[in-house]
């Protein structure tokens, strides 16, 4: 289980801390929810028009570099903006690897909860999957992604 945060929560969550008084106690987050990323997986296969498939662990920075041709040829017929994605991601899958999304580094109980920020009056949240469609659909429109 991870956290999950959207920009846009985050920039509301703090522009709220910046006008309330008292302000919001510290070490808060705007976590769109607790999330267990496999109940993610059939969303974004539905926005790709792919089936998902069953859970599989593996580390994404042994397995991803192995798929650079598969991503050469998306980029061929679609022509997104960065062409050297998979080359370029070699930290980021370390980092997805040891992180609170993907890895298993950290317990579950280290998601910082939001209820402070609740508590304040902060009520704002966005569903966690039509975050993440979101910010798919922004980086297909600013051609980071294929559509």
């Amino acid at each position: 289980m991870s956290g999950a945060s959207d920009a846009r929560l985050i920039a509301r969550a703090a522009a709220f801390a910046g006008v309330t008084r008292p302000p919001p106690a510290r070490r808060t987050t705007s976590s769109t929810a607790t999330l267990v990323w496999r109940d993610l997986w059939p969303g974004g296969g539905r926005h790709f028009g792919m089936p998902s498939g069953p859970s599989e662990p593996l580390s994404l920075a042994e397995a991803m570099p192995a798929h650079e041709a598969v991503w050469a040829r998306i980029v061929a017929r679609h022509g997104p903006a960065r062409s050297r994605w998979m080359a370029s991601s070699a930290a980021s899958w370390q980092f997805a690897d040891r992180s609170f999304a993907f890895g298993v580094a950290h317990p579950a109980d280290s998601v910082l909860s939001p209820i402070k920020l609740r508590r304040a009056g902060f009520a704002d949240c966005e569903d966690t999957e039509d975050s993440l469609l979101h910010w798919i659909a922004r980086m297909q429109a600013e051609r980071l992604l294929p559509p």
